[in-house]
């Protein structure tokens, strides 16, 4: 098993799954692009998983509020959108696109609701 960190939080995947890290410049070779926080190879299928974590006991709540409000606005979905885009031209230049890919987009925060995140995941 490989587990993985961003933060304060922690993605176990299971045996078999080939995961990295790919947020950093040195990890993907491209600063000016942006990137999802990490790739998980199954044998059938990509996952781009990306963390938000706006309940991190070290954000200041006006942090937390700025989130809320960049999630609300359709603000975050702009800059999800760039990050799963850059990643997969970078994949696809290096010819790791060989099979389907998903996009998981995991937010810790428990005063988000139902119907916000619906309306944020149907838009993106």
């Amino acid at each position: 098993m490989t587990t993985l960190t961003e933060g304060n939080l922690r993605i176990t995947f299971p045996r078999g799954t080939r995961a990295r890290k790919f947020d950093e410049p040195k990890t993907h070779g491209l600063p000016c692009m942006k990137a999802v926080d990490f790739i998980a190879e199954e044998t059938d299928r990509a996952l781009f998983i990306e963390f938000k974590d706006p309940d991190d006991p070290c954000a200041t709540e006006a942090r937390r509020k700025r989130f809320v409000e960049k999630l609300s606005s359709g603000g975050l979905d702009t800059d999800l959108k760039y990050k799963y885009r850059d990643t997969l031209l970078c994949q696809w230049a290096c010819d790791k696109v060989d099979k389907p890919i998903h996009y998981w987009v995991l937010i810790a925060a428990e005063s988000l609701t139902t119907p916000l995140l619906t309306s944020r995941a149907d838009v993106l």
